[in-house]
Formats: C-alpha cells, structure tokens, sequence
C-alpha cells in the first residue's frame, strides 16, 4: 500500500469512484455507498471516524498503518465503528461486498428540546444495531398500515432497505387526522437514501410493503436532556424565590448594594441556559 498519513490522503469516494459513491449528506456527515467485486481492491485512501453496516457480507484482507491489519469476515447485517486513518480493501471472497458508511464531520447538530428517542416510545420497530457515546447506528421495521408514537430526532441520515411508501406526521400530535394538511407522504425504494431534520414526528407506513430502514444518528446526552428538564421543572420557582427575597430587603434610604448580594450577573451566577 502506498504510504499515507491520517488525514492527509484522499476519502475513497475521490480515490475509487466506481467502488465508492457519497449517496446523501447533511452537516454531521455523509453516507457512503462501498461495492466492491470479488477479488478486487480499491485505491489506498483515507477516511475520519466512520460507522459501517454491511448490506451484503463477505472476507476482507485490509491493509493499514492505523488499524489491526489481516483478514476480516464480515457478516452481513452487522454494524461496527472504524476508526481514522488511512488504508486499502481487498474483497479475498468469492461474493461481491456492499457496505455504507457514515463518515462524520464533527458536528452533532442541534438536539431537540424535550427530545424522546424512538428507541423507547417503540422498541419494536427500533433498534440499536451498534452505538458509543457519540452515535448510534439504528434500525427501523414496520409492518404496512401500521406506525409509530410521537418521538424525536437529531438531523440523521437514512437508507431505505425495504419498503415503498411512508406518511410523516410533524410535530408531538398523536391525534392526527388522515387529512391533515401538514402530512408529508414519501414515496420510497429499496436503495433510496435521503437526510431528515431534526424535531419530532410520528411515522406511518402508508405503503402496501413492510418497511426497513437503516439510519445514522448522534446521540442526544442523557445529562443535556436532565439538565433541560431540571430548568423547564424548577426554573420559574427560582425566579419567584428571588423576587420574594428582593421584596423582603430593607427600604431606603440605605438602598442595599445588589452586587454584594448576588455578584456577577446580579443572580449569583455566570453562563447562560440552553
């Protein structure tokens, strides 16, 4: 393999075209369609921080200065994280390889306010297939004529396995109404990927085929969504407590000196709420 540093190479997409094709994006990262042909290897190349579900399996040789070199087989349906750095591919199977992979930006995005996950209004239909504590590969089935409850998302991408039409109903409003005017139906196939926004729906499949979907999604913290909750439960009781405090301070002439009291930003504390 030609030497390469982290970071320094080119992603595969540029180095291997016809084995490696960005199918969507959006500012956390972009989802990479990967074929490569039995017997084959692709260009060495550099990749960030990647998460990788194999669509179709197979035996890989990988050659790399970064990560655990050698021959891996790799299960179809299974979903793993990879690391940085550069290397090169070769399928030593007798079948054709297809993988996607999210090569991630950095950036999160923005977490919605009083964010519940899918992942607990309706463990049947989803699923973990791998997390750390950053991101989470998921999968959603979906019987035809049935759907989910209200949840929220942070901006993710999505790869449609099965399935040919669904019904997104935005917003936390369970009682929908067939006819609203604020449905948003999405016609699907096998293959399609697309990026979705953050903030809560509910979903429906509206089609006449079960649906699959695979989708790559950062995770919200645990302790942004307590502290959010501990502000919405108790911050105006602090506030009425503050007043109360003020309006017992002793009456001029001797006007109290309010930095004393609560220095800085005049309310014993400094930052500001998310």
């Amino acid at each position: 393999m030609a030497k390469l540093k982290p970071g320094q190479g080119i992603p595969s997409y540029e180095a291997s075209p016809d084995e490696y094709k960005v199918i969507c994006e959006n500012m956390t990262g972009k989802l990479v369609h990967m074929r490569l042909k039995a017997g084959e290897s692709d260009k060495p190349h550099d990749h960030a921080t990647h998460y990788m579900y194999v669509l179709k399996g197979g035996t890989v040789d990988i050659d790399s200065e970064t990560e655990p070199k050698g021959v891996k087989t790799l299960p179809s349906g299974a979903a793993v994280k990879m690391p940085p750095g550069p290397h090169q591919v070769t399928n030593v199977g007798k079948e054709d390889i297809e993988m996607l992979m999210v090569e991630v930006t950095g950036e999160l995005g923005p977490s919605p306010e009083g964010h519940v996950s899918p992942l607990s209004t309706d463990p049947k239909c989803y699923e973990v297939m791998f997390e750390d504590e950053d991101w989470f590969v998921g999968k959603m089935t979906m019987k035809a004529g049935t759907q989910d409850h209200a949840h929220s998302h942070r901006h993710h991408l999505i790869y449609a396995a099965a399935g040919d039409q669904l019904t997104i109903y935005p917003g936390e409003d369970a009682n929908m109404q067939a006819g609203s005017d604020k449905k948003l139906v999405v016609d699907i196939k096998p293959g399609m990927a697309f990026p979705a926004p953050d903030g809560f729906h509910i979903v429906a499949n509206s089609g006449k085929q079960d649906c699959k979907l695979i989708f790559w999604e950062p995770k919200v913290k645990q302790y942004v969504t307590l502290f959010r909750s501990i502000v919405r439960k108790y911050w105006f009781g602090a506030c009425t407590l503050i007043f109360t405090l003020v309006s017992l301070l002793p009456p001029n002439p001797a006007k109290p000196d309010l930095q004393s009291i609560w220095p800085e930003n005049g309310l014993g504390m400094t930052g500001s709420w998310i």
